[in-house]
């Protein structure tokens, strides 16, 4: 699950690179942009045996990724932008944080509203 204030196509064009690899991928935004929509549309039919979902919520500004359920990383800038500028991502190492976290995102997504 990737969450972050501002997701965009261009979210997309990252996550294939790994899509071969993966089964599937959220995307909890407060601020969807573009034609993302449109885009994953296409996106799930490149890639149709990945599962994508992107949902709408006001709950979260920053930037995090969820991976297996149980792996958390904090995002210092935009996810877009990584590669082209320093950027930073730290694992969220302490089990009580982690947890806290991933309960929180996971509960806003069951609230969020779909963007599909």
């Amino acid at each position: 699950m990737i969450v972050a204030p501002y997701v965009d196509e261009s979210l997309l064009e990252v996550i294939s690179g790994v899509a071969e690899s993966i089964s599937s991928v959220q995307f909890l935004s407060s601020n969807p942009k573009g034609d993302l929509k449109l885009e994953a549309r296409k996106f799930r039919d490149q890639y149709s045996d990945l599962s994508l979902h992107v949902r709408k919520t006001t709950k979260f500004n920053g930037r995090c990724i969820i991976t297996n359920e149980s792996t958390c990383h904090h995002i210092g800038d935009s996810i877009k932008g990584a590669g082209g500028k320093v950027f930073m991502i730290s694992e969220v190492e302490d089990s009580e944080n982690r947890q806290a976290l991933i309960e929180q995102i996971e509960e806003s997504w069951k609230q969020a509203t779909s963007v599909e």
